[in-house]
């Protein structure tokens, strides 16, 4: 049965990295470690100080402004592909719509990117996490011990330029 949260999802603050942290440590066998959690902590902070509100390298869903529900790491891998990292959803808050909306927000975060795929990779034996990501409109192919999940963008959110110059490319026969 599922259970509705009231959430806001927002990028990532330094005072949501506690959170994050007992998230993973909840949500994965091998959590983040320490280097991986100073580096989250580096850029966090890097983008704090650059005041960018562009695309963030992560976002947290929220209930009531205080509680972290769910987070999303995410990476340019180059000008068409966005990785997610890792993304994982509080106990409490699984099965609520959580997760789908982290994938969502992803989409609708890098408004100047010519995005083409948003990719995932997932270990072969986890077996809710492909179901989750199916669930939400990715394709899966085995990689090297995991599958590679790649959920094209629409094509109505490529960007106007983009676009453009798809139709004035010449194609080679």
């Amino acid at each position: 049965e599922s259970k509705k949260m009231p959430r806001t999802i927002k990028p990532i603050r330094l005072g949501d990295i506690p959170q994050i942290v007992s998230i993973d440590k909840e949500a994965f066998q091998e959590p983040m470690n320490r280097n991986e959690i100073r580096e989250i902590k580096a850029e966090v902070a890097e983008r704090t100080i650059d005041q960018r509100d562009g695309s963030p390298d992560g976002s947290v869903a929220m209930k009531d402004g205080r509680t972290v529900l769910g987070f999303c790491l995410t990476s340019h891998i180059d000008r068409w592909t966005v990785s997610i990292d890792r993304i994982a959803v509080s106990r409490d808050a699984r099965k609520s719509g959580v997760g789908r909306a982290l994938v969502e927000h992803v989409f609708s975060t890098f408004p100047g990117i010519e995005k083409v795929y948003l990719e995932a990779l997932v270990h072969s034996e986890l077996l809710n996490a492909q179901l989750f990501f199916r669930s939400c409109g990715f394709l899966g192919k085995p990689y090297e011990g995991h599958i590679r999940f790649v959920r094209s963008v629409p094509l109505d959110s490529l960007s106007a330029r983009h676009l453009k110059s798809i139709s004035k490319r010449k194609v080679r026969k």
